[in-house]
């Protein structure tokens, strides 16, 4: 990468880092912090925001305790309302289920710096919390601060959403309609803490589907007796998507998803299957 003579490389090393982060290029960012790491002209202060992204990246991974001690690492440099670490902080925290720690976070930095995805954030949030007016209230900012882009994002009513759900089912080709027909398929707002088998890592709070119980392959053996169910979130896809043709594809996408997993296929096997 060839840069200006004006260019600060520390600055163009952590842009660039940045710009992994927000196109999901997990692997690539990996193997960029790992270079910044050896690179021994990185100044502290870029060094700390760098401890930022690789706990973002390892929280996404869905090594917590690592992303904690690069948290740990950055607050060494950062004071505790720079931007950075307090995204860090809050995504990180929400990601542990540390809801009310992860409030605070993006609260702070939302005061300071208003933005469209800090109140899709706290939406979530205040969602997760019970507390829907609340919810609605930060949904309704997110529209504001950029109505071109958001303007689609809308709750819809629970019957609407369950036969866009019912529609989605109707198109699912044999065999795996006859499989989804022996499947309890539940809407709730929001994922429950506790919901995947009591380990609150396995079900992330911004999760769109999951399916919680014995697949195809494990019914077949006596004694798991946990009724196989798919979870839909209403709340989490709907602020994903801006339009109501998007949210229609993506219900059915994730309904689709978390069939091939009640199949007993992994995420490499869901997609190969075409499902996901």
């Amino acid at each position: 990468m060839m840069l200006d003579d004006d260019v600060d490389p520390n600055e163009a090393l952590l842009e660039r880092g940045w710009e992994l982060w927000q196109d999901g290029e997990l692997e690539p960012l990996a193997a960029h912090l790992a270079k910044c790491e050896r690179d021994s002209e990185v100044g502290a202060v870029h060094r700390a925001r760098l401890h930022v992204l690789a706990a973002l990246l390892y929280q996404e991974l869905g090594d917590s305790t690592r992303a904690a001690a690069q948290l740990t690492a950055a607050g060494r440099e950062l004071p505790a309302d720079d931007p950075d670490l307090l995204l860090g902080t809050a995504e990180v925290a929400l990601g542990r289920w540390e809801l009310e720690r992860s409030l605070a976070a993006f609260e702070q930095l939302h005061a300071a710096a208003p933005a469209p995805e800090t109140a899709l954030r706290l939406s979530l949030l205040h969602d997760l919390l019970d507390s829907p007016r609340a919810a609605r209230r930060a949904l309704q900012e997110a529209r504001a601060l950029d109505p071109e882009r958001l303007s689609g994002l809308e709750r819809r009513e629970p019957e609407e959403f369950e036969a866009v759900v019912a529609d989605a089912a109707k198109r699912l080709p044999d065999p795996f309609g006859a499989e989804l027909a022996n499947i309890a398929v539940v809407i709730d707002p929001v994922p429950q803490r506790l919901l995947a088998r009591g380990l609150e890592s396995e079900t992330p709070p911004d999760a769109l589907g999951l399916f919680v119980g014995p697949s195809a392959l494990e019914r077949s053996h006596e004694g798991l007796d946990l009724p196989p169910t798919i979870y839909l979130f209403q709340r989490n896809l709907e602020r994903l998507c801006t339009s109501t043709d998007e949210l229609e594809e993506e219900i059915r996408v994730t309904l689709y998803h978390e069939l091939g997993h009640a199949l007993g296929f992994d995420e490499e096997g869901v997609e190969e299957m075409g499902l996901g």
